[in-house]
């Protein structure tokens, strides 16, 4: 899975090159082509290379679901956890509450209900606590995770991207950490339009 993900991705750096195709790695049922006999007219070349990436996000998403285990970190919409789920996360925000009351620096329960709060896509709320966390421990990088995260989802993709750049840059990140942050960077690279950025981060991540 790896390997076959590491060259479809290389083959799509060549495919964005300006008169370059490579269908022997990219098939027609797989990406939307540049020339007018399969893209129609009004399918700009910006958005047919947003597609072949937005491909390529999805297959480099299952391989690493596949190859790690990230569900501290997992990217799930409410509606798409089951309802122990959604039960689960809601006892997590009211458990970190109740030992916040008593200890408010406690950086752990922030971190923790800060995650449960993206979870159930209560992103203001999971930035706040990300926040006043960070503040009380700079160093910790899953709390720059959960910043740059819930940041995302509220559209401030450059700064997400900063709090990305910092796990990325920092020597002392976990596998873990780091691939979650090239995940995230790559998918606010992909909103902004910046392709080749993008897939950069794919390419990291798969061969990481």
């Amino acid at each position: 899975m790896k390997d076959i993900c590491t060259f479809k991705i290389d083959g799509i750096f060549d495919m964005l090159k300006v008169g370059t195709k490579k269908t022997s790695i990219v098939s027609k049922s797989d990406a939307v082509m540049d020339d007018a006999a399969s893209t129609p007219k009004a399918v700009s070349k910006k958005e047919s290379n947003k597609n072949i990436v937005m491909k390529t996000i999805g297959a480099v998403g299952h391989a690493t679901s596949a190859a790690v285990n990230i569900i501290p970190y997992v990217d799930t919409r409410k509606e798409e956890l089951d309802e122990d789920n959604v039960d689960d996360a809601t006892k997590i925000v009211e458990q970190m509450s109740i030992k916040l009351e008593k200890d408010p620096n406690n950086v752990e329960a922030l971190l923790k209900r800060s995650h449960a709060y993206i979870l159930l896509n209560n992103y203001y709320k999971a930035l706040e606590d990300a926040q006043r966390g960070s503040t009380l421990n700079p160093s910790s990088l899953d709390l720059k995770l959960e910043h740059g995260i819930a940041l995302f989802h509220l559209q401030k993709l450059s700064e997400a991207e900063s709090n990305f750049d910092e796990v990325i840059e920092n020597q002392s990140h976990t596998p873990l950490q780091l691939l979650v942050a090239l995940h995230f960077r790559s998918r606010s690279f992909l909103h902004s339009d910046q392709f080749r950025k993008c897939l950069v981060d794919c390419s990291k991540g798969i061969r990481h």
